[in-house]
């Protein structure tokens, strides 16, 4: 990636508020997301879509990120991945122009928007006339306010986050039996195995992916699964300094394209970045 003119190592569709003076480049206010899927290099080869899906938007001071990962044993998990997202962000705007801020109980929305997107993928099963499990995908919904997020978690993929000291992660890929398993929102479980996480405060930024990235971005250490801070530390930082959306979206777009990422993993990618707080960039 690039930063004022100079390389960023990243190892080493938004819809804020961007303002763009003539003579000067955009300036971004807070809250801001930026990032992109991208199909996987044995997707390519075998000729199959691209599974992950992602949606997200910015209503009445809340932030939404919806990002579904369709199951590559679902003959049709493309479609089930688009249909969750899009179900999971209507839900929300729904939600929100019938409820002031004193209102939300997030844990009760959360669940309301997941069971909403489960509810449509059996809509999108009668109407595809297909069994509901080649619709299979795992979800992943944050919402956000001021400083703080809430994650609706079901299968694999992560949320992390930066706070004013520490990286951590918010939600991290479901446990399973099996090397390889995912429990899929098509589930007879699914309601059992939706994890919502922990109102998490003072937040500057944060990251939703899925299981693409996990190789590359978390460790797995003796005490679990941590982030891995030579990829979290310049991308939050890049994300903090940003002053072009588009040019941040195509770099994050190249980023996962890029042979190191492949190398970690063929299957698609998804990475979306959520800003609360910009970082202040010294003057050279």
């Amino acid at each position: 990636m690039e930063r004022n003119g100079k390389q960023i190592d990243l190892k080493s569709s938004a819809n804020s508020t961007e303002v763009e003076a003539i003579g000067q480049k955009s300036t971004i206010f807070p809250p801001y997301i930026f990032g992109t899927c991208v199909i996987g290099p044995i997707h390519k080869q075998l000729d199959i879509p691209c599974q992950d899906a992602c949606d997200s938007e910015f209503i009445s001071g809340w932030s939404i990120i919806a990002v579904a990962d369709g199951l590559g044993s679902a003959n049709k998990s493309e479609i089930g991945a688009k249909e969750a997202v899009d179900t999971a962000v209507q839900t929300w705007r729904t939600i929100i122009s019938e409820k002031n801020n004193e209102e939300i109980n997030y844990e009760q929305v959360l669940r309301e928007i997941v069971s909403s997107s489960r509810k449509a993928l059996e809509t999108k099963a009668r109407e595809e006339q297909c069994n509901l499990h080649d619709l299979a995908c795992t979800i992943i919904v944050v919402l956000a306010f001021e400083d703080y997020i809430f994650v609706a978690h079901i299968g694999d993929g992560a949320v992390v986050a930066k706070t004013d000291h520490e990286l951590l992660i918010v939600s991290e890929p479901g446990e399973t039996e099996y090397i390889n398993e995912v429990v899929p929102l098509t589930s007879k479980n699914w309601e059992i195995n939706l994890r919502i996480s922990k109102k998490i405060p003072n937040i500057e930024c944060a990251a939703v992916f899925t299981d693409g990235c996990q190789r590359a971005s978390l460790l797995n250490t003796q005490n679990g699964l941590q982030p891995y801070n030579l990829f979290f530390d310049p991308l939050f930082q890049y994300a903090q300094e940003l002053d072009n959306l588009k040019q941040g979206e195509e770099q994050i777009r190249k980023f996962l394209s890029s042979q190191k990422m492949s190398d970690a993993s063929e299957d698609d990618k998804t990475l979306l970045i959520l800003v609360l707080k910009r970082r202040s960039i010294p003057n050279d």
